[in-house]
Formats: structure tokens, sequence, C-alpha cells
């Protein structure tokens, strides 16, 4: 078995799910070239997951896959949670990332830690943005999807 899935293995137990509860999940080495490049993972067609090896999560969880409760595969375990939250309700970044910070917390990850406190930040810049995109005269809901 590859160190890269041996990660997946971790992640698996540490979310005590099993492979075929989530989408399909593909490994990659490199986003495309229309994602952020410091990306941990996307969505492709058909509800693919995509989870980039070079991304410095995989990289930080990939050295030492033998030990699944490091920061490193917690926080890959609630990156998978994030995306597969978006293949099953849409592009709701809100949403998304609650679940990710839910899946934090359920894995003994403390609200002061480093781990979650740098979510919280990505899911205001993210939310913000969005808000900013928003056309005048509308109002932002939670539950919508663009």
């Amino acid at each position: 078995m590859s160190t890269a899935e041996v990660v997946l293995t971790c992640v698996f137990t540490l979310l005590t799910r099993s492979p075929g509860s989530f989408p399909p999940i593909q490994l990659v080495e490199a986003p495309p070239p229309e994602a952020h490049p410091k990306a941990d993972a996307y969505i492709g067609d058909r509800g693919t997951i995509f989870l980039i090896t070079s991304s410095a999560t995989f990289v930080d969880a990939a050295a030492s896959p033998t030990h699944c409760r490091t920061p490193a595969m917690k926080k890959l375990a609630s990156i998978l949670i994030h995306e597969e939250r978006h293949v099953r309700y849409g592009y709701d970044e809100d949403g998304a990332y609650h679940a990710q910070l839910i899946a934090l917390a359920s894995l003994g990850v403390s609200p002061d830690s480093s781990i979650y406190i740098s979510v919280q930040r990505s899911m205001l810049a993210v939310l913000k943005a969005k808000k900013r995109k928003q056309p005048a005269g509308t109002v932002a809901s939670a539950h919508s999807v663009p």
C-alpha cells in the first residue's frame, strides 16, 4: 500500500467512516490551473473529490502515516468532510466550513488551536469575498447555492 493510501486509511479511521460512504476520491499531484495554489482539495466533474498530494496538509500527514491522530491527519479528515458537503449540498461555503469545524471539534481539535483558527480564518475570508461579489440589493442566505 502506498503512503498516500495509508494516509487515506488513517483519515477514514479517524472519521469512523468507510471509503464507500464518501463520494469518489482521487489523489492528484497538483491543483488545476484555476484552483487556488494552496488548495488542499477540490471537487471535479461528477462529484469526485480530488485530494492534492503536494499540498502542505497532505505532505505533513504523509510524514508520519502510521500515526493517525496527528494534527495534519485531523485537518485532512476535516477537509474531506468540507468537500463531501459540497458534493452532497452544492456550493454552500458557509455550510461546508461549519461541517469542517464540527469535524475538527469531534476529532478533539481545540477551538484555540492553530488548525481550528486557520479554518475559521479561511471561512471568514471566503464568506467576506462572496459577500463583496453579491449584486447590490440582494440578501445573503447561508442556504443559497450560487
